[in-house]
């Protein structure tokens, strides 16, 4: 509500709250989702009993993680998506360049066509999107996607102590966790303002540096509508992973 939360076992007031429940990761019937080190160790083990692997979702996740099993194993690699190309939410360069790359390492990629059964699929890793952690705001503005409307403040749409942050928002940009810790900082600002009666910080979405890696010595750089493949990005994304690291270190 607007001044408490309940839980299963109790009832909590606050003054001002933050929204972030994230996103789950959707999956159709069984399948592997690598989410943790106990998923990774379930999809190792049926990569030692398979002689092929099927992907299902040609988007971020589902092209890296194709780039990386065809570059580290050799097993068939089979790459599914139920639109016309591979990463549909970036420039058709950096589909073009994907598809070239993992085609050269021989990933069977199969685009318009969709999954709807693994029957016949020997080891199927589910990479086809997310969905927003919201179904308990049952009081609280919903898009028809599920993810909760806010303001420019990052203010739950009529609350003005009510504020969401991370991949629950409506706003249009990628969902990473590069995105959470921008929405972070303003909604801390934005709580202290609130408190001292100071005018609120506003934020804009923005198009950000994405790279994308298919493997140990191939990536994809996009920004806006420059895109770039090759070891360079390559490199930068391992960059990235080991300052990363050695921040959470």
């Amino acid at each position: 509500t607007r001044n408490s939360i309940t839980t299963k076992n109790s009832s909590y007031k606050f003054d001002y709250l933050v929204l972030c429940t994230g996103v789950y990761t959707q999956i159709l019937n069984q399948g592997c989702v690598l989410k943790n080190i106990t998923d990774a160790s379930k999809i190792s083990n049926l990569i030692s009993g398979s002689k092929s692997i099927t992907i299902v979702g040609g988007g971020y996740t589902g092209t890296e993680i194709a780039g990386e099993f065809a570059t580290k194993t050799k097993k068939e690699v089979i790459l599914i998506d139920n639109s016309d190309r591979l990463l549909q939410r970036q420039p058709k360069n950096a589909s073009l360049l994907a598809m070239k790359y993992l085609k050269k390492k021989d990933v069977n990629i199969i685009l318009n066509e969709s999954v709807s059964d693994k029957k016949s699929i020997e080891c199927v890793i589910w990479c086809i999107g997310i969905k927003p952690n919201t179904e308990f705001l049952v009081e609280f503005p919903i898009n028809e996607e599920g993810y909760i409307k806010v303001t420019d403040t990052l203010n739950v749409i009529g609350h003005r102590n009510i504020f969401a942050g991370g991949d629950i928002s409506d706003l249009v940009e990628e969902k990473s966790a590069q995105t959470a810790e921008y929405h972070g900082r303003i909604i801390a600002k934005n709580i202290l303002a609130h408190i001292q009666r100071r005018d609120l910080i506003s934020y804009a979405p923005k198009n950000r540096v994405m790279v994308i890696s298919l493997g140990d010595w191939y990536g994809i750089l996009t920004y806006k509508n420059f895109v770039i493949g090759g070891i360079i990005p390559a490199l930068i994304k391992k960059i990235i992973e080991l300052k990363l690291l050695n921040l959470r270190i």
